[in-house]
């Protein structure tokens, strides 16, 4: 306990030590020749600095108000950097910093427990003293020092609103930084320059894309960008002029003609307007445009030719850039055309992978999942068997985060062996760590992450390596960072990993090798592709971390190399192959700089040696090379298939070790004992009856009544009470038989009444909406009423020529065009039956069979429920509140917690009913398994609440539910007891077997990345080496980007292999409806 300078007690230490320096000096270094930048061998940046550093440190180590052990808090730290002189010349450039500029960075708060968890906010300003940075230019051969003054070009490259500021830094746990209150001028005021500007640039999201739209829209800031670019290059500055006023003018005619938004262009009449206006500047092309447009979505595909000719007459330049305009018109022809889908899979009785005996046998000594909760579940009373502990510490780095903590919750540390409890504690606070960080990598606002990375993985790194020497299995090790794998020495480094890398298939294995890492082969995936994705990959930090996992990965069996490639693959480790191929292509060019060159690995020879595969090298598909007729991704991506299929060992191992199964894949399908095969009690059979009997009776005195009502007799309200009266006992009747067989629906009798009874719910409900006037239903209902009758007639007309095909709606089909007179949008703007009802005068049974008319297609499901009694009887649910909670799912595109769909259905249902609806927080294009954890967080909610619940999913949220539904039946004994809640499920337009837009999408992506790699190779030989790396290191950083990386892991989730694995592995409740 010490006293403060200020007086106060504080418990702990406080430390303060200030500080300042002069600093002088003078730097050059060589820069690789980039010509295109007029960047030429030899050049040099030369970098001069005379400046001021002061500052102070303060570490205060103190006991946490929660938790326990000590934290360290950097809060009041301060550091301040004064240049009086500060310039950077290459070659015939210089950029001048104004004297005087201030910038100061100070610690607002920052504390760091043991565990190195903790949040930081940084205040930093800068002040230039109301001036500007200065870029100047000169001829090329000479520099700005030794030019004239009349022979300098110079600009000044900041406007006023950024020459001084202030901004908050927060730093997350994972290295993450978000912006927030920056002051751009002497007073605190909000503009274009706000904080949002500053935000935009490290964190690119949706309202950083709306900020630089505003900044594009911004001419002086534009007219300040296109200055500098023309000091820098001519050349440079001609195209992004052009670029630019090209899209002001695109802005300008979209802002003129209303469109604000992609779906202001529909229909094909406005499309082809803009196209118009966006070639002439008039109308003159409008009937051209059209045509194109309509065989487009027509499903016809792009007319090439025309669409080349009306480019030919409307642009001036299309002669001297004819070759690339082909090529970018023939990728849209391969984007609009339409294309054969994939065969479906048609397979029965298939395995889970782990039930597979070619691998199962080889988990024979590896604790599975039952046995695991079983053992933790059993004898509380005493500590763990000795066995059973080691067991489960062997296993955890495969486990799942959840597992672990399960684990950890449901025994005493006391229960555990020592060695083992140190070690499952120390997996858990490494999987907490790479779960943060698996939704939190890439991009400028990772910045600081790497370093962060560096001080845990280190350690895990160290102490697995340790772990591998000490059983004397392993020769000696140097440390992570210190021991490379050259290309020279790796097979000596590591003799046993080459080995088992040529060693017989995996099919031929006695047993699977878990190997000792710490760190799991999901964990060491993340941590991989968060180095690739870092903006920092040149830096030593980053590069060391990468060494760090790839010495890791090299001292493990090589079945661990081949699970953590596939995990990288996809989330889940389902699979996907382009995922994986965009990866590896990152892989193979790792940087490694900071290596000296016989440190330096060769990646190829690298994973040849984990994989037993021929890894192609880029330079040998390049123009001039061996394979420059074939493509570099179709060979990368078949390695990836490769090594996906090499992978199904390891997805075994992770249904044996992570998921439970109540039954095997040929246990007898649960089935109700009303079946034939059934035997059931006399009790059952007696509710069976009885409801059948009323089920009877209900239908006779409701058929009785429909014919009255049909007849214009009138029936007595009594008698359409009498009848709903009794189907509500038949209702009664039947949950009955369902509490007593939970799988009675099975039943034919059952299931037909429970498909009548949702028929007819669906009915009322769209009558009742129809009735009240909500939402635009009547709108919808008239369209389709419309859309309904002309199909009829088409129908009709395919009946008497013996054809079976659909119609087509499109204006350009032929046989629209046969019908010009009946017109699709003419005859459907006729109808206005529902917008014209009047509640109080309407007539129930005519509007019920229009609703019939417009929701069902085919004759023979009308015919049967316009005559149902149960459907135009319209009898509600007994009114008053209900014990229920809706968990809501919706499909690939959402903004999840935040989303508006069926808004206004569940807020009815909640006035109505009293149902609350949690809203799952699931994302755009993400894969099954980052879905499923949001509905499980859903569900969470709900259990929390007490409340029963079932959830509503539509399109691929229906999979995602599915999912969840699946990973928390055969999870931990906690999430099976949470899905206990479970009582129903409603799928929206389920896209659980995939999509054909997914199918299709795929097939076009890989033709178009192939034609990509083509038109690249043409190029070549028209720019540098330089040139050529940088676009390539681009295409790496998009390929592999966390963004790209999770759009690509969510597509896959539409495609046929996706859901094969999804419905191989899957296991859901057989009594939830």
């Amino acid at each position: 306990r010490v006293k403060a300078w200020g007086g106060a007690d504080v418990q702990g230490v406080k430390v303060r030590v200030d500080a300042g320096v002069d600093v002088e000096g003078r730097a050059k270094s060589r820069v690789a020749e980039f010509p295109e930048l007029d960047i030429f061998e030899g050049d040099e940046m030369d970098a001069e600095v005379k400046s001021e550093l002061s500052g102070s440190a303060c570490v205060e180590l103190k006991v946490p108000e929660k938790g326990e052990g000590y934290c360290l808090d950097f809060g009041g730290s301060r550091a301040c950097c004064t240049l009086e002189k500060y310039t950077v010349g290459l070659g015939h450039r210089r950029l001048i910093v104004p004297s005087g500029t201030a910038i100061i960075a100070t610690i607002v708060e920052s504390v760091v427990g043991m565990d190195l968890d903790g949040v930081s906010m940084c205040e930093l300003s800068w002040d230039l003293q109301g001036a500007s940075p200065v870029l100047q230019t000169t001829d090329v051969g000479t520099t700005p020092e030794s030019a004239d003054h009349e022979e300098k070009k110079s600009v000044e490259i900041l406007l006023k609103a950024l020459r001084q500021g202030r901004l908050n830094l927060n730093v997350s746990q994972v290295g993450g930084v978000h912006i927030t209150s920056a002051q751009t001028t002497r007073s605190l005021k909000t503009g274009l320059f706000d904080w949002k500007f500053f935000n935009a640039i490290v964190s690119p999201d949706a309202e950083a894309l709306n900020k630089v739209a505003e900044l594009l829209d911004h001419r002086p800031t534009v007219g300040k960008i296109l200055e500098v670019v023309r000091v820098l290059n001519e050349e440079m500055y001609k195209i992004a002029d052009y670029a630019v006023k090209s899209m002001w003018r695109a802005k300008d005619i979209l802002n003129a003609e209303g469109v604000s938004d992609p779906k202001h262009v529909i229909p094909g009449e406005k499309m082809s307007r803009l196209v118009s206006l966006l070639l002439s500047n008039d109308l003159s092309q409008f009937d051209s445009s059209l045509k194109i447009v309509q065989r487009v979505t027509s499903g016809e595909g792009l007319d090439v030719q025309a669409v080349k000719d009306l480019l030919r007459h409307n642009l001036d330049s299309y002669e001297e850039h004819a070759p690339e305009i082909d090529r970018v018109v023939r990728w849209a022809a391969l984007m609009l055309n339409p294309i054969e889908p994939p065969a479906n899979y048609v397979e029965t009785n298939v395995k889970p992978l782990s039930e597979v005996e070619a691998y199962s046998r080889l988990f024979r000594n590896i604790l599975p999942a039952r046995s695991i909760y079983a053992g933790v579940g059993r004898d509380k009373q005493v500590p763990l068997s000795v066995k059973f502990s080691s067991g489960v510490s062997r296993v955890a780095p495969y486990l799942s985060l959840k597992q672990i903590k399960f684990l950890l919750e449901e025994r005493k540390e006391t229960d555990w062996q020592v060695k083992d409890l140190r070690r499952i504690k120390y997996i858990s606070s490494i999987k907490k760590k790479v779960h943060d960080i698996s939704e939190s990598y890439g991009g400028l606002s990772f910045l600081p992450q790497s370093f962060l990375v560096s001080v845990f993985l280190g350690e895990a790194t160290r102490t697995s390596l340790k772990a591998r020497t000490g059983n004397g299995r392993r020769g000696s090790l140097l440390s992570p960072a210190g021991r490379v794998a050259s290309k020279n020495d790796f097979h000596a480094a590591f003799p046993e990993a080459f080995l088992a890398s040529h060693s017989a298939d995996d099919d031929h294995e006695e047993e699977y090798e878990l190997g000792d890492s710490l760190l799991g082969p999901s964990d060491v995936a993340i941590l991989l592709q968060a180095g690739l994705t870092s903006p920092l990959k040149g830096s030593t930090v980053v590069q060391l971390n990468q060494r760090m996992l790839l010495d890791l990965i090299a001292s493990q069996p090589r079945s661990f190399a081949v699970a953590v490639l596939a995990e990288i693959g996809t989330p889940g480790g389902h699979g996907s192959a382009r995922v994986l191929a965009g990866a590896l292509m990152a892989l193979l060019e790792t940087n490694q700089e900071s290596f000296a060159d016989k440190h330096k690995l060769d990646m190829c020879v690298l994973l040849e040696s984990w994989l037993g595969l021929a890894i192609p090298r880029r330079d040998h598909y390049m123009a001039g090379g061996r394979w420059a007729r074939q493509s570099y991704y179709d060979a990368i991506f078949r390695v990836a298939n490769n090594i996906l299929e090499d992978a199904r060992s390891y997805m075994a191992l992770k249904g044996h070790v992570q998921r439970t199964r109540e039954h095997v894949e040929t246990d007898p399908v649960p089935e109700s004992a009303l079946l034939e095969s059934g035997s059931p009690s006399q009790p059952l059979m007696d509710a069976a009856a009885k409801a059948n009997e009323l089920i009877t009776e209900a239908d006779g005195l409701g058929s009785a009544w429909l014919s009255a009502a049909r007849s214009g007799e009138r029936p007595p309200p009594e008698q359409k009470e009498a009848a709903a009266r009794a189907y509500r006992a038949a209702f009664d009747a039947c949950a009955k038989v369902l509490e007593m067989d939970p799988h009675a629906f099975q039943a034919t009798w059952f299931k037909s009444f429970w498909t009548r009874n949702y028929d007819a719910l669906m009915v009322l409900s769209v009558y009742e909406n129809a009735i009240d006037d909500v939402d635009n239903v009547r709108k919808w209902l008239d369209k389709l009423k419309g859309g309904a009758e002309v199909i009829s007639i088409y129908k009709d007309e395919q009946e008497n020529l013996g054809k079976k095909e659909h119609p087509s709606t499109p204006p350009a089909s032929p046989r629209r065009e046969r019908h010009s007179a009946l017109s699709f949008s003419k005859e459907m703007s006729k109808c206005d039956y529902f917008q014209s009802l009047d509640p109080a005068s309407h007539d129930p049974l005519e509007t019920v069979g229009h609703i019939i008319e417009s929701l069902f297609y085919d004759e023979d499901e009308k015919r049967t429920l316009t005559s149902d009694p149960l459907v135009q009887l319209l009898i509600p649910n007994p009114e008053g509140a209900y014990d229920f909670t809706i968990i809501s799912a919706m499909g690939v595109i959402t903004d999840g917690k935040r989303g508006t769909e069926m808004e206004h259905a569940y807020a009815r249902v909640k006035a109505k009913r009293g149902v609350e609806t949690i809203r799952a927080d699931t994302a755009t294009m993400r894969s099954f398994e980052y879905n499923a954890a949001k509905i499980e967080e859903a569900i969470e909610e709900a259990t929390e609440m007490g409340k029963p619940f079932g959830y509503v999913g539509y399109s691929q949220g229906c999979a995602n539910s599915l999912t969840a539904e699946s990973l928390m039946n055969s999870g931990t004994p906690k999430q099976r007891e949470m899905l206990k809640g479970l009582k129903c499920r409603q799928l929206l337009f389920s896209a659980a077997n995939g999509s054909l837009h997914g199918s299709c999408s795929d097939k076009k992506a890989q033709k178009l990345i192939v034609m990509g790699e083509e038109a690249f190779k043409y190029h070549q030989g028209y720019f540098s080496r330089a040139f050529i790396s940088t676009v390539l290191s681009s295409l790496n950083e998009f390929m592999d980007s966390a963004a790209f990386q999770k759009f690509l892991g969510g597509s896959q989730s539409l495609l046929p292999d996706g859901c094969r694995a999804f419905w191989r592995e899957a296991q859901h409740m057989s009594d939830v409806p």
